[in-house]
């Protein structure tokens, strides 16, 4: 993770440990909301029933990245920290976001990609409130009036 000054000069200075903040735990995909907090999804690889030390097996990358082992945290930057967000479903690590009127919303997709949980993300109290569950995998809302 890189961090660009407002002039666009890189931060030299910024190296996060991403995954200390969250016990160990290794982020994959992280989404800037506002005012030095982000979310970002963490494998729980506690729930794998994996020998990391053993050889490359097609049978456990496939179990990470197509299984629910992720859960999405919320990332303080300021306080150095990160805290996994109540009540969101389990998920195969990607995720999209859009940022409407100052308003946050994640879209998780699960079954296989057949059906995507959209969240509202509540940075200012740490909470997600699900919004909505609809068929395919959702990666944008667009307004319409």
């Amino acid at each position: 993770m890189v961090r660009l000054s407002p002039d666009g000069q890189l931060d030299e200075q910024f190296s996060p440990d991403l995954s200390a903040w969250a016990g160990g735990r290794v982020p994959m995909v992280m989404r800037y909301l506002e005012d030095g907090r982000a979310v970002a999804s963490y494998l729980h690889a506690d729930e794998l029933n994996v020998d990391w030390s053993g050889d490359y097996d097609d049978a456990v990358i496939e179990e990470v990245t197509l299984g629910s082992h992720f859960r999405l945290w919320l990332v303080d930057f300021e306080a150095q920290s990160a805290s996994e967000l109540p009540g969101v479903i389990g998920m195969d690590g990607q995720f999209h976001g859009r940022t409407y009127e100052g308003r946050h919303f994640v879209f998780l997709p699960y079954d296989g990609y057949a059906r995507t949980k959209v969240y509202e993300i509540r940075p200012e109290d740490g909470t997600a409130v699900e919004h909505l569950d609809t068929a395919g995998w959702v990666y944008d809302l667009v307004r319409v009036r």
